[in-house]
């Protein structure tokens, strides 16, 4: 027993002397940040994804031969950039509310918990507050992989699009979906949650809770605060809304789909630099005449560039009248998509580039 002691006390000694070199080494770069907040003045934005990226991804190679994985350690160093940023200058950050939701989460995960973070009661809002200079940077959802696009987030953009507003960045988030109650499962009369989260359950739902019905309501916080004085009743939202009103979870990763993802766009009013790895969103109007849209897609293919989402969206300036929404692979300040971008012109009435920003590791939810 002693001898085991003696070994205890000499690995806590060597952890102890870790943990103050550690400490020490933070606060040296906290010096640091300090120093290139100085150098930036107020012309250089505090929040610069590209720089962010490339940090992350040395984060990432330094756990191939470690114990800690990449993801543990991009967690770690996603607070350590955050509160480093909050030296160079505070912060502020509006998402699409209510606290203890995935786009919350989203927030948390990208700007952390040194930002200073409010809730808006709309993706309108976000949009707004931004425009306003209230906050800095928003944060709202843009695309699920099961149900598509978000659409309060793409008509904000079309209400917006006479604004300095675009996308800086993106949270890439695994939407884990979990059944939270009181209840036992088989006393379970009524479901609520988000529609959007109703949707992504939708097969679990028929399949294990054939008898309940569905409620949506405004979040999937708001449906854990519903359900947690109610005996038969139940809510699908995230683990932090759970905790946050002490419910417990009693079925957890009930969306129909594993590899269930949520892109949020992070909005500010600034292009980030390109990288090797980077995504541009794109809104466009083609010509009201045949064959205007098929000339437009095909410049794409022209110049080899690739799409991985389009949608259209209902102008609101005049009636049938669309505008087209895109993302591509690529920085619309390099070749192909510089050049596309030009000869896309000539199809289309409207052509603007709502951002671009560079791909981040997904993030753990």
């Amino acid at each position: 027993m002693r001898e085991q002691r003696e070994v205890l006390a000499e690995l806590r000694q060597q952890i102890d002397a870790l943990d103050r070199e550690i400490v020490e080494r933070l606060q040296r770069r906290a010096a640091l940040a300090i120093r290139v907040g100085v150098e930036k003045g107020d012309n250089v934005p505090i929040y610069v994804p590209e720089r962010e990226r490339q940090v992350l991804a040395h984060v990432a190679a330094g756990a191939r031969d470690g114990l800690l994985d990449a993801a543990t350690l991009e967690k770690i160093y996603r607070e350590v950039l955050s509160a480093c940023r909050a030296l160079e200058k505070p912060t502020s950050v509006a998402y699409l509310g209510p606290e203890n939701t995935f786009t919350h989460q989203a927030a948390l995960d990208s700007f952390g918990k040194s930002a200073s973070l409010q809730a808006a009661a709309s993706v309108n809002q976000v949009f707004m507050l931004v425009e306003r200079g209230v906050a800095e940077y928003g944060v709202v959802p843009l695309e699920n992989s099961t149900e598509g696009g978000v659409t309060p987030t793409l008509d904000s953009f079309v209400e917006y699009l006479d604004t300095a507003i675009q996308i800086c960045g993106e949270v890439v988030l695994p939407i884990g979906h979990h059944l939270i109650s009181n209840a036992p499962r088989e006393k379970i009369r009524v479901v609520y949650s988000h529609p959007q989260a109703l949707a992504q359950c939708r097969g679990w739902l028929a399949e294990e809770l054939p008898r309940a019905d569905t409620v949506e309501v405004v979040s999937t916080a708001a449906a854990v605060g519903r359900i947690k004085n109610q005996t038969e009743a139940a809510a699908i939202a995230s683990e932090l809304a759970a905790e946050a009103e002490g419910v417990p979870i009693i079925a957890r990763n009930i969306q129909d789909r594993v590899d269930n993802v949520t892109r949020f766009a992070i909005l500010g009013k600034q292009l980030p630099g390109s990288t090797d790895n980077d995504r541009t969103a794109l809104l466009f109007s083609v010509v009201d005449q045949p064959g205007s849209l098929y000339n437009a897609l095909g410049i794409f293919a022209k110049h080899d560039v690739n799409l991985t989402f389009i949608l259209s969206r209902p102008s609101r300036r005049r009636t049938w009248d669309y505008y087209f929404f895109a993302i591509l692979i690529g920085h619309p300040e390099r070749e192909p998509i510089q050049t596309a971008l030009k000869e896309l012109a000539k199809y289309c009435v409207l052509v603007r580039v709502l951002g671009a920003w560079p791909v981040l590791p997904p993030a753990q939810g």
